[in-house]
């Protein structure tokens, strides 16, 4: 697991599993260090996530409504 500190707040604050703690950071994807989070996990081998996690992540990815 990363040292980040996004996510160790996340393990503080009960959120153990990969999918709970995707979940969370698709709430604060405006902010760039939540992003750089959310890239930690998915990059983390080791880390398993639902088909359902990985359906809204990549939909929250792409949403065209998105503003900068």
């Amino acid at each position: 697991m990363s040292n980040n500190r996004i996510l160790l707040k996340l393990e503080e604050d009960e959120f153990i599993t990969p999918d709970e703690k995707v979940e969370e950071l698709l709430k604060n994807l405006t902010k760039p260090s939540y992003l750089y989070a959310l890239k930690l996990l998915f990059e983390n081998l080791q880390n398993e996530f639902s088909s359902q996690v990985l359906e809204n992540s990549l939909e929250a990815l792409v949403d065209t409504s998105f503003k900068h």
